[in-house]
């Protein structure tokens, strides 16, 4: 898909300038006029999903080209910038990157850098190719409290964060990685493993859809999800 047509799929102006924020809200937008909930019969539930799809390609070739651009490109970070809300303050714990089977964790930024970066953001948002996970899903992670209400008020940190599947499953098992201490913090490469990993069922998931994964373990400083797996994954 060109950049043109990305835009049109988003319903952004061609003559507008771009700007992550500007495209997130017309991606979020366009996603929720078009979600597959809203259709009641197969076909049409079937033709939403396939828009979904086109809208993730529009989104991903927007942000390519805002990314490319030296005057506007983001600082390198991982596809793990968990955030926890702590007493209705936002704490930026670390930035990661885990790849599949819980290994090879980099860190992408110090982080001052970091706290820097997500002082103004709500809302982190990752396509399956970055979150690498069994089941395909995207990711996101809230620091505007969004999601507060589902937390575990004996916990004194939760972070709030969702997935969105590629695909239905009937049986979605969510796989929470936690650190006792936080991982060096000085731009350089690690590789460790979570010190505990936890998990947490979720019944009837609809392809696309929102699901919240609201989590936390006082016990451990850094928490993230770190894959997701299904009973009955179609083909994957």
């Amino acid at each position: 898909m060109d950049p043109l047509s990305a835009r049109a799929t988003l319903q952004i102006d061609p003559t507008v300038p771009l700007s992550a924020s500007l495209i997130e809200s017309a991606f979020e937008r366009e996603a929720a006029l078009r979600a597959p909930s809203r259709y009641p019969d197969d076909a049409g539930r079937r033709a939403a999903l396939a828009w979904r799809a086109r809208l993730d390609d529009a989104r991903a070739v927007l942000l390519a080209q805002l990314d490319a651009r030296p005057a506007r490109a983001r600082r390198g970070l991982g596809a793990w910038p968990t955030v926890a809300i702590v007493g209705g303050a936002l704490v930026v714990v670390a930035g990661l990157a885990v790849a599949a089977g819980f290994g090879a964790v980099a860190i992408g930024e110090r982080l001052s850098q970091l706290a820097e970066e997500h002082e103004a953001a709500s809302v982190q948002h990752y396509q399956p190719g970055e979150t690498l996970f069994t089941f395909p899903a995207s990711l996101e992670y809230y620091a505007d409290g969004r999601l507060s209400h589902l937390c575990d008020p004996e916990l004194a940190a939760c972070w709030e964060g969702a997935v969105f599947t590629n695909a239905d499953c009937s049986e979605l098992t969510v796989h929470l990685g936690y650190w006792r201490s936080m991982p060096p913090s000085d731009g350089d490469a690690i590789s460790t493993e979570p010190d505990v990993v936890d998990t947490v069922r979720i019944d009837d998931v609809l392809a696309y859809e929102q699901t919240p994964v609201v989590f936390g373990d006082d016990r451990y400083e850094l928490g993230a999800i770190v894959d997701l797996t299904c009973s009955d994954p179609p083909g994957y």
